[in-house]
């Protein structure tokens, strides 16, 4: 379990990094923010990761659930 909560740090802090230079992960809202977003979003949700320390991940999952047309994964 630590091995994975290491893991997942680790990731975070990367996606973190990037979303400071972009508000997406490829500038603007593509197909790779939405195949992203359900793992982030599961780890969010089920509070299995303290994501204080990812600020621009929680602004960016706010950013890509306002996309127009999306559909969050409680409501599919």
């Amino acid at each position: 379990m630590q091995r994975c909560e290491v893991g997942a740090a680790r990731g975070l802090a990367q996606l973190d990094a990037a979303l400071v230079r972009a508000p997406y992960l490829l500038g603007e809202p593509s197909l790779a923010d939405l195949a992203c977003v359900p793992y982030i979003h599961a780890a969010f949700i089920e509070r299995v990761i303290d994501f204080a320390p990812y600020a621009h991940v929680t602004a960016w999952l706010d950013r890509v659930h306002a996309l127009p047309g999306f559909i969050p994964l409680e409501s599919a």
